[in-house]
């Protein structure tokens, strides 16, 4: 099987969304898009193109990958596609979301009672993440077999498998979880910008905006988080940090746009950065507000010492009798303590050890996020 076959069998996703073709025999392997590493070394096929063609920004929601997004798209024309969400009051400048992205998303994460919105269903109680249990190549196969609704899919990857369109970004911070569902339906392995947020202005923030408890958004990050890493291990990655985005945009996303070339292959961009377009994207007001909320999530008594890093204390809404205080302050250092393993490089390492998290067993009600 050539390159060129495995290319033509990818064109051809449009023709098994209506088919009902069991493919358990695996018969038709320029149809299957080879979808998992597992299955090509079993199998002998050729690996997809090498030199990417785009990048995929992973991310926790509420962590700065619209902004960064916004950089790269405005300031150097990556090419985030056609029809994009609209932006809102969250997000003033708008989402960077290919639309069949972000609906296709919704369809895998549905398809394993994961839900679509991305709070609700993705907290099945303390003990269960549901991040951890969704299954790639469940998600491929149903595709492949026309068990759910690929049409998101053929619209998105016609956009992204166009030459025409290159260097393409695709963002989502639901593919943390659905990355590898997408991988064998692109024409080339993609390489991914992955940043990150203190755990802490993330939960804080989605308890402002949605009311959402401090332990849940913890939780959140760190099921996010993991999965990004874990999920994106054998692409190229660029490492970056909401801190270092605000603290100097301009220098960092040139360094970003840098490597995505010149470490990874992306093909470079269309042009060039300018500080103008740094300060016509980035309001100073706003850039300003977003330095407060990390200031001001910063607490002053220091609580634990981790290597060279210190955890300090936050401000609880809880009570000091109410029995979740104390899962809440469990969770909150374990999510600290692999925030300084993000800072330190620690956490990237592929044996890196991931905290449990052991918490009661009684379900929360989790505020639906729109």
């Amino acid at each position: 099987m050539t390159t060129s076959m495995l290319k033509a069998g990818i064109m051809l996703i449009g023709m098994f969304c209506t088919s009902h073709i069991i493919y358990s025999s695996f018969q038709n392997e320029a149809l299957l898009f080879q979808g998992s590493s597992r299955f090509l070394a079993k199998r002998g096929a050729l690996e997809l193109d090498e030199n990417p063609s785009g990048f995929i920004i992973l991310g926790m929601h509420r962590s700065g990958t619209s902004m960064l997004s916004g950089l790269l798209v405005k300031g150097f024309g990556y090419n985030p596609g056609n029809d994009l969400m609209e932006a809102t009051g969250d997000n003033e400048k708008g989402y960077f979301e290919l639309m069949p992205v972000v609906e296709q998303n919704s369809v895998f994460l549905y398809d394993q009672l994961l839900h679509g919105n991305w709070s609700r269903g993705l907290l099945d109680g303390w003990n269960h993440s549901n991040v951890d249990s969704f299954n790639h190549e469940i998600a491929i196969q149903r595709a492949l077999n026309g068990e759910i609704d690929v049409t998101n899919l053929r619209n998105a990857t016609k956009q992204l498998n166009d030459p025409n369109i290159e260097p393409w970004l695709m963002k989502d911070p639901r593919m943390c979880i659905t990355i590898r569902s997408w991988l064998p339906f692109l024409t080339s392995k993609p390489a991914v910008v992955f940043t990150y947020r203190n755990p802490l202005s993330v939960a804080m923030s989605l308890q402002k905006r949605d009311g959402m408890h401090l332990r849940n958004g913890l939780q959140l990050w760190l099921q996010y988080n993991k999965a990004a890493i874990q999920n994106s291990n054998d692409l190229c990655r660029i490492f970056s940090n909401n801190d270092a985005i605000l603290k100097d945009p301009f220098h960092e996303v040139n360094r970003i746009s840098d490597e995505l070339h010149t470490k990874c292959g992306v093909p470079l961009p269309p042009r060039q950065i300018t500080h103008d377009i740094v300060d016509d994207f980035i309001d100073p007001a706003l850039q300003h507000g977003k330095k407060e909320v990390e200031v001001k999530d910063t607490p002053i008594k220091v609580i634990e010492t981790y290597g060279d890093c210190q955890i300090h204390e936050f401000g609880s809404l809880l009570s000091d009798d109410d029995l979740h205080k104390k899962f809440e302050l469990d969770i909150y250092l374990k999510a600290m303590r692999v925030f300084c393993d993000l800072q330190s490089g620690a956490a990237y390492d592929s044996k890196y050890v991931w905290p449990l998290m052991n918490m009661p067993k009684e379900q929360e009600s989790i505020v639906s996020i729109a």
